[in-house]
C-alpha cells in the first residue's frame, strides 16, 4: 500500500506542462497556444482552454512571445521581432527585475530531490530524514541546477538575486514537504501494522 501511495505522490510531483507565454507589454503574462503570427496581430488560444475561441492581439501589445520550445520573439515598436530590450532602451527598474526574477522561478525550478531525498532518508531511519532536512533546508541550490530559463536576464544582478532567492526558498519547502510526507507515511504505516 505505502509504494501505491509513494509513486501516486510521485506522479503528481511531476505534473509538467508545455505552453507557449505572450509577455505584453504591460507585463500581463499570458498562457497560450499560439496558432497564427500576422503582419499586425498575434492569434491563440489559451493554454487551458485549447478547444475554446480563438483570441486576437495587436503585435504592438506585445513585447514577446516565449514558444514551449524554447525559441522566443521579442517584437520592436515596429510589430516585427527585432532586437532585445536593452537595444530598445526600455528601462526596468531594480525591483522590478527582482519580481521577475521571482515569478521566473516559481515557474521553471522544480527540485524533486529534496522533497525525495528527505522523504526516502526518513522513510529508511526517522533521525536521519530530520538530520537530511536539516541540511537541505541549509544549502540553497547550486547555481547549475536553477533550470534558468534565460541566461542573459540572469546576467542581471537584480534578477539573479530574485531568480535565487525564490529557488531557496522552494528547495526550502520541498525538503520540509518530503520529511513531513516520510513522517505521515511512518506513522500511517505504524498505525496499519497494530
Amino acid at each position: 500500500m505505502k509504494y501505491v501511495l509513494l509513486v501516486f505522490m510521485l506522479m503528481a510531483s511531476f505534473s509538467l506542462s508545455a505552453q507557449d507565454i505572450i509577455i505584453k507589454k504591460d507585463g500581463t503574462e499570458i498562457q497560450a497556444k499560439v496558432t497564427e503570427v500576422n503582419e499586425l496581430d498575434i492569434k491563440y488560444k489559451k493554454f487551458d482552454n485549447q478547444d475554446g475561441p480563438v483570441y486576437t492581439l495587436l503585435k504592438a501589445e506585445v513585447f514577446m512571445v516565449k514558444y514551449q520550445n524554447g525559441d522566443k520573439e521579442v517584437y520592436n515598436e515596429n510589430n516585427s521581432p527585432g532586437p532585445g530590450p536593452a537595444e530598445q532602451n526600455l528601462v526596468i527598474t531594480a525591483d522590478e527585475m527582482y519580481r521577475k526574477g521571482i515569478k521566473d522561478a516559481g515557474k521553471n525550478y522544480y527540485p524533486i530531490l529534496p522533497w525525495l531525498g528527505t522523504l526516502g532518508s526518513t522513510m529508511l531511519f526517522w533521525p536521519a530524514g530530520l538530520g537530511v532536512t536539516i541540511g537541505t533546508f541549509a544549502t540553497p541550490p547550486k547555481e547549475k541546477n536553477l533550470n534558468i530559463p534565460d541566461d542573459e536576464l540572469f546576467k542581471d544582478p537584480n534578477y539573479k538575486k530574485g531568480y535565487k532567492d525564490k529557488a531557496y526558498k522552494i528547495k526550502k519547502t520541498n525538503a520540509v514537504l518530503g520529511f513531513a510526507t516520510g513522517t505521515l507515511l511512518l506513522v500511517t504505516v505504524a498505525m496499519l501494522a497494530n
